[in-house]
């Protein structure tokens, strides 16, 4: 059970923890509170069952009814919730199966009152997994759960993630970009996730670099706004709106700087994956960002809300080729140190827990 199953990392988990079960035979069925996205018709193409709630932003009893009537008619053994309003609905909806939860968010940036529903329907779990440490300390501490139901499941990083100098070469080619800096994040275009103050920063960089482009790759409700804004900072021509893109591997080869203005994230694998290709890292000193992003030798953490600040250490290393190389190697080690197994992770819990 997810809320969404569009763009994000939450729904690439969602997708690779059902394919897995899938291929070990598992029954698995998906259900989305919201109308089914891209990762709802990738799960189709491989036989894997998808229903949708078609709920738009808030719940209401009907699509509960719904919910537990699909529950009730597929009788399953195991209900694993993924996202906040996916896993009330489930605890709502709780009857004789094991409930797992997966925030894939840090409470902390939800209303009180939200936290309070949390808090009041939190006994309903059979565990919770979070997926950063950042996360299960705020459950922990903050939301009061029981440390014996709280364990923590890393995110793992997939196989085709990794340097890749000929990506690097064929992308950089068709884009006719030869040796500019390029600059690039990938996250959900929504307010949240920091792209205005990264564009106003680029700006400044780019005032005084015009061999520097910055591509954003991801969708949502922000982009017309943020490409009016690239428009007003006279950088239009240096930034490239991707949108959303299956894979994002080659365009992570073919940049030289990743950076993640988020201003909240758990353990974002946008950031692992631009880790495991070699890229020098900037990102918000939040969530488990800092066991990524090692200040001073991967890459630097900042506050990404500042844009002088953020531009200057872009400038940093879009001046100094020797460090993006240096901080480069060392993010593939530290992406190497942090890559767990996420599927069997799951598998091996589902299977003891009672």
């Amino acid at each position: 059970m997810i809320t969404s199953t569009g763009e994000g990392g939450a729904e690439n988990a969602l997708f690779n923890l059902a394919v897995t079960l899938n291929n070990f035979h598992h029954s698995i069925k998906i259900v989305s509170l919201k109308p089914a996205g891209f990762y709802a018709d990738e799960l189709k193409k491989r036989g894997i069952g998808v229903v949708s709630l078609n709920m738009e932003y808030r719940p209401r009893p009907r699509h509960l009814k719904e919910l537990k009537k699909i529950i009730s008619d597929f009788k399953p053994g195991i209900v694993h919730a993924m996202l906040y309003r996916a896993i009330q609905m489930c605890r709502a909806a709780k009857g004789d199966f094991k409930l797992f939860t997966t925030p894939h968010t840090n409470y902390q940036n939800k209303s009180k009152i939200l936290r309070l529903i949390d808090a009041a329907l939190k006994s309903k779990d059979t565990l919770s997994l979070a997926e950063s440490q950042s996360t299960a300390d705020f459950l922990l501490i903050n939301q009061r759960y029981d440390k014996k139901k709280v364990k923590v499941i890393l995110n793992s990083i997939p196989e085709n993630f990794r340097r890749d100098g000929e990506a690097r070469k064929k992308l950089r080619s068709s884009e006719n970009i030869g040796g500019k800096i390029v600059f690039i994040t990938v996250a959900r275009l929504e307010k949240i996730k920091g792209h205005r103050a990264l564009l106003e920063a680029f700006s400044k960089v780019y005032a005084k670099n015009k061999d520097a482009v910055l591509w954003l790759l991801g969708d949502g409700e922000e982009k017309e706004n943020l490409a009016a804004l690239a428009t007003a900072l006279g950088i239009k021509k240096a930034v490239k709106f991707w949108g959303f893109q299956k894979d994002v591997s080659p365009f992570l080869n073919a940049a030289d700087v990743f950076i993640l203005p988020s201003k909240s994230e758990s353990r974002p694998l946008a950031l692992l994956e631009a880790a495991a290709c070699g890229l020098p890292l900037i990102a918000a000193d939040t969530g488990d960002n800092s066991s990524i992003v090692r200040h001073g030798q991967n890459g630097f953490l900042c506050n990404v809300a500042d844009p002088v600040a953020l531009a200057a250490l872009m400038a940093e290393l879009a001046e100094n080729k020797n460090l993006r190389t240096t901080f480069g190697g060392k993010s593939q080690n530290i992406s190497a140190e942090q890559n767990g197994d996420y599927a069997k992770a799951h598998l091996e819990i589902y299977q003891t827990a009672k």
